[in-house]
């Protein structure tokens, strides 16, 4: 699912730190930064999708962080878990999620039998 995420630490509100969301689950999201925040940071967040049309905003704790490589690209994978949020909307993001997902092909049949 594509969205934007917007992370302001709760020590310096003055920063902000950009991010692409990865995923969302009830307990928290995971999200890609050209920034690291320090695990167990208290942050507040904002994040845009498709699916809302107001921003899901909250607070949240960092609870891990991952630095990767791609290509010449240095990027960091955030895990952060829910401290305030509105649950019915994370359910409303999620429940859109599954809803756009094709539906599984029955048992025994083959994709490749498919008429063109």
């Amino acid at each position: 699912m594509a969205g934007k995420v917007t992370l302001r630490p709760e020590n310096n509100p003055a920063e902000v730190v950009t991010a692409d969301l990865v995923n969302i689950s009830y307990g928290g999201i995971c999200v890609y930064s050209g920034k690291a925040l320090e695990a167990g940071m208290l942050v507040q967040f904002e994040l845009t999708t498709e699916v809302l049309l107001a921003p899901l905003c909250g607070k949240g704790k960092i609870s891990s962080v991952t630095e990767a490589k791609r290509y010449a690209t240095t990027y960091f994978r955030m895990g952060i878990g829910f401290v305030e949020v509105n649950k019915s909307m994370v359910l409303a993001i999620m429940n859109s999620n599954v809803s756009r997902r094709p539906p599984p092909n029955p048992p025994g049949a083959d994709t490749f039998d498919l008429p063109i």
